[in-house]
């Protein structure tokens, strides 16, 4: 989507009886044009005024204007019968003010849901669930800084891996006898396989070994003198049904199309036109 001083949105099947309201805009709604020539408008809706649309109706683009230059455009939809500005009320809206790059919101009317600016970047205040698999360059948690809240962020990059691993981890200390068991989590041997094992020995010279691996979700370490404390840390990788229908491999060969592209072509001294899905002007 390309934001100017209009908002365009391709709308597909807008069915069963949900109103479009546009409201202080003049809209342009366009059905699907069979060659440069027939793109003309099919109806028009004029500033205050408001266009239903009800039924099984097949829209090719739905284009709203705003009322002058660097001001906002926005579309609302409702259900049937919903007292706009309440719940269910849904209100999408493009801003290409001077003053910043432009903006595709998604809000309820009172505070936005989504986010997605000209740039590329894109804020959800709520929570995000992917089902898939969720592919990225980098990862990281941002929070106010615990030492500095109202003047720093803090940043911290995720731990990852080739595999679909997992961490798990602890402190104990040893028995009078040097014995000490690790119970793990009951889920732990059938969420995990091939597991893997440190351990540390804190605030003396000390041995400890992994005395019996993990069985009925425990293993237990053993250490030369009583009293040693450990620091264990086992990992696992992952078992469950929907890691093992999407095993994630490492190394992958570009489609034929991509070869030759980078997603970053400027990191390897390329130019912007050999970057993956770069649109030419």
């Amino acid at each position: 989507m390309r934001l100017e001083k209009k908002m365009a949105l391709p709308l597909f099947a807008i069915g069963g009886l949900l109103p479009v309201l546009m409201t202080g805009f003049s809209a342009l709604a366009q059905e699907p044009a069979t060659s440069a020539e027939s793109s003309s408008p099919a109806a028009t809706a004029t500033a205050s005024s408001e266009l239903t649309v009800s039924g099984e109706t097949h829209w090719g683009q739905i284009e709203v204007v705003g009322p002058g230059a660097n001001q906002e455009a926005s579309m609302g939809f409702r259900p049937n019968n919903v007292v706009k500005g309440a719940t269910g009320d849904w209100l999408i809206g493009a801003n290409t003010g001077a003053g910043g790059p432009g903006t595709f919101t998604i809000e309820d009317g009172e505070s936005p849901w989504l986010t997605i600016q000209s740039n590329g970047n894109i804020t959800i205040p709520g929570n995000l669930t992917v089902n898939g698999t969720l592919a990225k360059g980098s990862g990281s948690f941002v929070i106010d800084h615990p030492l500095d809240p109202a003047n720093k962020y803090l940043y911290h990059s995720f731990v990852e891996s080739p595999d679909m691993m997992n961490v798990y981890n602890g402190n104990v200390v040893t028995d009078a006898a040097g014995d000490a068991t690790i119970q793990l989590p009951q889920y732990f041997g059938a969420l995990n396989r091939d597991f893997r094992y440190q351990l540390t020995v804190v605030g003396q010279f000390a041995q400890a070994i992994v005395a019996s691996e993990v069985d009925h979700n425990s293993f237990s370490i053993k250490t030369d003198k009583p009293g040693v404390k450990v620091s264990w840390q086992v990992t696992g990788i992952r078992q469950d049904a929907f890691a093992n229908a999407h095993r994630i491999k490492a190394e992958v060969d570009k489609p034929e199309s991509e070869r030759g592209h980078y997603m970053h072509p400027e990191l390897f001294g390329a130019s912007e036109e050999l970057g993956i899905g770069h649109v030419r002007p």
